[in-house]
């Protein structure tokens, strides 16, 4: 969400105040449901961060803005660190 407040990184578009606040309540209300989803799609690619990138594509799905976002991650060093795009 805060590339999408970088105007260079045109790759990302600006989301609406919508958009935004429909993705926080996403981050505020994450439950243990939600965690479990997780995990359930983790035993399938047997990759977490994948995981966690479809099962917020899913809940994205509902809202019109970001239902066609494509999330991704790119490794920032070797410890791991990645950037959701």
């Amino acid at each position: 969400m805060k590339l999408s407040q970088i105007p260079e990184v045109e790759q990302v578009p600006l989301f609406s105040e919508d958009a935004r606040l429909f993705l926080e309540s996403i981050a505020l209300n994450f439950s243990l449901a939600d965690a479990r989803a997780v995990k359930g799609v983790e035993r399938v690619t047997n990759h977490d961060v994948k995981a966690v990138e479809y099962v917020l594509k899913d809940k994205c799905r509902s809202h019109p803005e970001l239902e066609k976002v494509h999330g991704s991650s790119v490794k920032v060093d070797s410890k791991k660190k990645y950037i959701s795009l």
